[in-house]
């Protein structure tokens, strides 16, 4: 696609807000000038992250000079939009991944440091609810972790779903690089994989104990902002929606800082839930949060009132946009006829370097038929970037720039209704990351890595 091409824009009344912290949240009244002195960057409330954002009309700028991964912000991506259009593509002009990997599952057995909790199997049902839905790679340690936002069956109320952190122990970092070189095959680590590349520690969500008020049957898509882990979920009796964030800097001593109760979408009692999360850092050291509450398009937008993430940060909600107005977003799971449309199931936050722009890569995969036994997923997967920015109207527009299938229409390790992340190496380039969704019947979990080439 040559030209660029605006899907919507959708106007925002600031003259209210609404707080939240981990206790609860309440409703504020404001003046309209003094949320935008809040949004504004100011340099009263810069910190040590902070880079003088480049002159525009958009008040959400990311954060463009992280140091690392250890200061809870992500690298930003040099030229987002030439990266995005090169993800998966291989010389001859398809796009097929650049590796493709399996990980065991270590079925049945109880992993730390929560046993008895959560048993991995992830069934080939997926109406049993119980399969991958998010994917992210931890960007500190040795580059070689994995977090895996996965559920427990249904009628299993008595486990408790969360997440899952993998070690891919036998294949080199590459110093946070992508896992195989252009120079190996992709399928080097593609056979049965040793114990060292395996499911690791489990982390329960909502609240990390057996409380019914809190647990779930399926958390949603996850993303990582340097080494801390957003976790979006659904409380299984009261549907209410809330989100976790924990710091995963030590796979084996994951800390819980935060349970983010989330306030209904326009006071909507139907629209409680959490089923994908996208989170960045903002230039001015704030973080920045889009929570899916219904899968139609219906989402809520929040900014922290710190730069440090603990049990006492409030979260402003800035807004509930509405996306369903738009011809991309589609509702729903799949029905007889429906085609291509398929409701996005992941979405992740990137910034790009030279003007602090924030970009929203939204992942999903076509429909294919009901069949006997379940649904038949073609291979159709798709990810859509979209330019995201609040300017000084007070105007939210969502831009889309590019569409790509990055792996064509062959390939079944990658299934993007659930499990696909995006990460960006220290060199500031983009892989994308898809996994298959299920635990196979040997016990074993594949997932592709899309680099840029």
């Amino acid at each position: 696609m040559k030209n660029t091409f605006l899907v919507g824009v959708l106007i925002m009344s600031l003259s209210a807000s609404e707080y939240i912290d981990g206790g609860a949240w309440q409703k504020l009244i404001k003046k309209t000038d003094d949320i935008k002195s809040v949004l504004q960057f100011n340099s009263s409330e810069s910190t040590e992250n902070d880079a003088p954002g480049p002159a525009a009309t958009s008040i959400f700028k990311g954060m463009t000079n992280c140091i690392g991964p250890n200061t809870d912000c992500n690298y930003c991506v040099n030229d987002v939009h030439r990266q995005f259009k090169r993800l998966g593509k291989m010389p001859n002009g398809d796009r097929k991944p650049s590796a493709r990997i399996r990980i065991r599952a270590r079925e049945n057995e109880s992993l730390p440091p929560f046993p008895m909790d959560f048993l991995p199997r992830l069934d080939n049902d997926l109406h049993q609810g119980n399969h991958v839905q998010g994917i992210n790679r931890l960007p500190g340690s040795d580059h070689r972790w994995i977090a895996i936002s996965a559920g427990t069956p249904k009628k299993r109320e008595d486990l408790s779903a969360g997440f899952i952190l993998a070690h891919l122990g036998d294949i080199p970092g590459n110093s946070g690089d992508r896992f195989l070189s252009p120079r190996q095959n992709r399928d080097t680590y593609k056979d049965n994989p040793s114990d060292r590349r395996a499911f690791e520690y489990f982390y329960p969500v909502g609240g990390a104990d057996t409380n019914p008020t809190y647990t779930t049957s399926h958390p949603g898509g996850i993303q990582l902002v340097g080494n801390l882990l957003f976790v979006p979920y659904k409380a299984r009796e009261t549907h209410q929606g809330y989100i976790d964030i924990w710091n995963v800097a030590v796979p084996s001593r994951a800390k819980l800082l935060q349970t983010v109760p989330l306030p209904h979408w326009r006071n909507d009692q139907k629209r409680t839930g959490a089923l994908y999360v996208a989170a960045t850092r903002l230039a001015n050291g704030k973080f920045l949060m889009l929570v899916n509450r219904g899968d139609k398009g219906q989402m809520s937008l929040f900014m922290s009132n710190t730069d440090r993430i603990s049990a006492g940060t409030a979260w402003k909600k800035i807004s509930d946009p509405d996306f369903s107005a738009f011809s991309d977003w589609y509702a729903g799971a799949c029905k007889v006829g429906f085609g291509e449309k398929m409701a996005y199931q992941n979405a992740n936050f990137v910034t790009d370097c030279s003007t602090g722009d924030l970009y929203l890569l939204a992942m999903r995969q076509k429909c294919g038929q009901l069949l006997k036994g379940g649904v038949f997923w073609n291979a159709n997967n798709s990810v859509h970037l979209f330019k995201f920015e609040l300017n000084v109207d007070q105007q939210l527009k969502l831009q889309k720039v590019d569409a790509i299938q990055p792996n064509g229409e062959s390939e079944d390790w990658c299934e993007m209704r659930g499990g696909s992340g995006i990460y960006v190496t220290p060199t500031k380039e983009m892989i994308l990351y898809c996994s298959r969704g299920i635990v196979g019947k040997k016990g074993n979990l594949k997932f592709s890595e899309h680099t840029v080439n």
